[in-house]
C-alpha cells in the first residue's frame, strides 16, 4: 500500500502535535495536525522544515480573503504560509 505524508497547520486551535491516518482507494494517508493557534512565525518554521518531506500541506483556521463588503483582498499571513511551499 502506498502511503502519503499530509501537514496540517491549524491557526484556530492549540495543543499538541496529533497524528492519523486514513486510509482511501489503497492510499495510506498520515495526517499530523500541527495546533498552533495564531502563531505565524511557528507556521512558516514547521512548513519550512516539512517542505520536501510532505507529500501535500494544508492550512485551517484562518479566512484567504478578508474585507469589509465587497471591498476583500487575500489575507497578508495567509499568502505568506502559501508562499512558503510553493
Amino acid at each position: 500500500m502506498r502511503e502519503r505524508r499530509i501537514i496540517l497547520v491549524d491557526l484556530l486551535r492549540t495543543g499538541e502535535p496529533q497524528e492519523c491516518s486514513v486510509e482511501f482507494s489503497g492510499v495510506n494517508f498520515r495526517i499530523t495536525t500541527h495546533r498552533i493557534g495564531w502563531d505565524f512565525e511557528t507556521a512558516e518554521k514547521i512548513l519550512r522544515s516539512q517542505d520536501g518531506f510532505a507529500d501535500g500541506f494544508a492550512i485551517s483556521g484562518i479566512q484567504k480573503r478578508v474585507g469589509v463588503g465587497r471591498d476583500k483582498v487575500a489575507h497578508p499571513g495567509y499568502l505568506r504560509l502559501l508562499r512558503r511551499v510553493q
